[in-house]
This record gives structure tokens, C-alpha cells and sequence, in this order.
């Protein structure tokens, strides 16, 4: 809060202290010098960059206020501004001799002044505040009075993200589009993994049909030669003359094991008769393999071993 002003020699004001509180009211008749007091608190506040202001025949001008407590000192000559800040706990002040046109920062926080813009003053013959400036300073000026400011920068914050999550959206859209397009190349791959196991299935029956055949065909062929041996065996006993009784005796004991031999061709013969009946199976079995996996891969459309096509 503003305590004290103090002037020196700034425009028709030679010397002037005066106590400010939270309220304080200047009267007095025409250029008595009461806006000359509201120009001084704003030359100390915005760093006034004129010399005219010097009461004419002086050489510079000191302004100093005191709040809380800090005390703020302008000097302004002819050629530069220099800030003064001092505070009772300190052994000597701060000098500021290279102000240029703006103030401080140090000097600015002394005077508790936003960052953002500094106090506004508002003069006898000028406009009511705000209406005369572009709508944009109008809003930022009432939204910092009503804290609107908080508001305004947190639906730009919300505007942003949702602009940000929107871009995303897009994005994992389209990803899901590709992964989706992807999939559908999947599509019955389930089904043709059934029929591929039926197929090798198949093939495998096939392979254990061929080896039952094989061992079928090696059992007639066993058979033909027994037959050949009977046949060979009946030819010479038809050409034999009338034998003596050696003769006799030793056909006795090839008789028997003509006999023998005899039961051992015809079980035999029966066993070539079902050996050529399972053959036949096992053959039709085959075929029937072969027609159901040559069906199987038409369906698929592509040999599962290999990916060639099948036509």
C-alpha cells in the first residue's frame, strides 16, 4: 500500500510531501497542481521518458513513494532515469542507473505491480476507461479484473489437448483400419487348417494301405511258386513208369510228403485267394485317398506344403 509521496521539481510542483492512505482525496481550484500529483505517481510507476516534466529552471526531478516497506526513488535529468529502491533492513540502497525507458524489475515487484501491465491512470480530459481501446484489450483487461484470465487460459489448455487427442484419434483410426484390412486375409484360416489335417491324415492312411499291399503281393508270389512246384511234382508222377518195390516204398514216403506238401500249397492257395481280395481293398482304398486329397486341395486352392496353386 502507498504510504508517502514525495516531490521534487516536477512541473508546477517545486516541493510537495504528502501521506497517502487507502483512500485519499485532492481538492483544490484549476492548475493548482492536483493531476501534477497523479503524473508523478505515474512517472515513478512507468518510468515518464520526457524531461519536460522538470519544473521550469530546475536541471532534474525526484519522485519518491514509499510502500510498505520499500522506499522508490525516480531522478530524471536531461539525458537518463535513475531508480532508487531502498529497505530498512538494508545497509544501502539498490541504483538503477541503467533503467532506459522501462522499469526495473526489482522496482516493479517493490511496487507490487502485475507483471503483466502496471496500475491504469485516467486523467481529466481523458476517455472513460476501456472505450477507447480495440476489443481485445477490453477482455484481457476484464478477464485479469474478474479472473477470467484463469478461465479463458484453461479453455485454451482444453482447446489445445483437444485438438492433440483428435490428431490421435485419427491416427489410431487408421491403424485400426490397417489391422483390420490385415486381418481379412485370415479369414478361414481356421477351416483350411482342418482340411490340412484331414488331407495329411489321408496321406498317412495311404502310405500304411501301400504297405499292407506290398506285403500282400509278397505272399502271391510265395504262393505262385508253391503252385509251380505242385505242378512240376504232378507231371513227373503221370510220366513215371509201373515201379518196383523200392520204387514203391520211396514213393510211399514221397506221398506223404507230397501230402504234406499238398495241404501246405492249398493253405497257401487260400491264403493267396485273401491275400488278393485284401489287395484289391487296400487298391480301392487308395484310390479313394488319392480322389479325396486331390478334392482337398482343389478346395484350398494351394498345395499347404509348398503355397504352388492347384488347377
Amino acid at each position: 500500500m502507498l504510504k508517502t509521496l514525495r516531490v521534487r521539481n516536477f512541473q508546477s510542483i517545486k516541493e510537495l510531501d504528502l501521506g497517502l492512505g487507502k483512500l485519499t482525496v485532492i481538492t483544490g481550484p484549476s492548475n493548482s497542481g492536483k493531476s501534477a500529483v497523479l503524473r508523478a505517481i505515474k512517472a515513478v510507476v512507468t518510468n515518464v521518458p520526457s524531461p519536460s516534466v522538470v519544473t521550469a529552471g530546475q536541471k532534474s526531478f525526484v519522485i519518491a513513494l514509499t510502500v510498505d516497506d520499500y522506499v522508490v526513488l525516480l531522478e530524471r535529468g536531461e539525458a537518463k532515469s535513475t531508480y532508487h529502491l531502498q529497505n530498512a533492513a538494508w545497509p544501502t540502497p539498490q541504483v538503477f542507473t541503467k533503467a532506459g525507458r522501462g522499469v526495473p524489475k526489482d522496482i516493479t515487484t517493490a511496487l507490487g505491480l502485475p507483471a503483466d501491465g502496471g496500475p491504469h491512470f485516467t486523467f481529466q480530459f481523458d476517455k472513460p476507461y476501456l472505450l477507447d481501446v480495440p476489443a481485445t484489450e477490453v477482455t484481457r483487461a476484464l478477464s485479469a479484473l474478474t479472473n477470467a484470465d484463469m478461465v479463458l487460459a484453461a479453455a485454451r489448455e482444453a482447446n489445445r489437448r483437444r485438438t492433440t487427442k483428435g490428431t490421435e484419434l485419427k491416427v489410431r483410426q487408421r491403424d485400426k483400419a490397417d489391422a483390420q484390412e490385415r486381418l481379412q486375409q485370415f479369414d478361414g484360416l481356421e477351416e483350411e487348417s482342418l482340411l490340412l489335417d484331414l488331407a495329411e491324415s489321408l496321406l498317412d492312411g495311404g502310405d500304411q494301405k501301400r504297405a499292407e499291399a506290398s506285403a500282400l503281393r509278397t505272399v502271391v508270389e510265395r504262393l505262385e511258386i508253391a503252385a509251380t512246384a505242385r505242378t512240376e511234382l504232378l507231371s513227373s508222377l503221370a510220366a513215371s513208369t509201373t515201379p518196383d518195390l523200392g520204387q514203391i516204398t520211396a514213393l510211399v514216403g514221397t506221398s506223404s510228403a507230397l501230402s504234406t506238401q499238398i495241404q501246405e500249397i492249398e493253405a497257401l492257395v487260400e491264403k493267396r485267394t485273401t491275400a488278393r481280395r485284401l489287395l484289391a481293398v487296400a487298391e480301392a482304398e487308395e484310390v479313394r485317398a488319392q480322389e479325396e486329397r486331390r478334392a482337398l486341395l482343389e478346395q484350398l486352392g494351394h498345395c499347404p506344403t509348398c503355397g504352388s496353386p492347384t488347377t
